[in-house]
């Protein structure tokens, strides 16, 4: 399926509930397969994410994964595709922080510790 397409579907998804995309990253430590399920964003033909654990100050397995190796496969909406993650730094950062406090339940309490993630697809 085409990437014009899937935004496509993601219009309509995003309608129903909230988006979560199918991220599977290659295990720093492991070398296998692990994916995790995130709610995203589409800004232009980039998927934003956040990499935020709440229940500690370390970041999350999949985070550290794509440190390591940047190359991730995504699925959404029954389209399966790779993508670069970026981690946006200076003002870049600014414009994709604001686009996660529109994701997160309370904008006024994102986490310092939060990384924001840019998906950008290599298609």
């Amino acid at each position: 399926m085409e990437l014009a397409a899937v935004m496509k579907l993601d219009a309509v998804d995003a309608q129903a509930h909230e988006p979560l995309l199918k991220i599977t990253t290659q295990g720093r430590y492991s070398g296998k397969a692990q994916y995790h399920l995130l709610p995203y964003r589409r800004h232009q033909n980039q998927f934003i994410v956040g990499a935020t654990n709440l229940r500690n100050r370390i970041k999350p397995d999949w985070y550290l994964n794509l440190k390591e190796e940047p190359i991730v496969q995504i699925e959404i909406a029954g389209a399966t595709f790779y993508a670069k993650a970026i981690t946006p730094v200076g003002n870049e950062r600014l414009q994709v922080t604001a686009i996660l406090k529109e994701m997160i339940r309370f904008p006024d309490r994102i986490p310092r510790e939060t990384a924001a993630v840019i998906l950008q697809p290599l298609c």
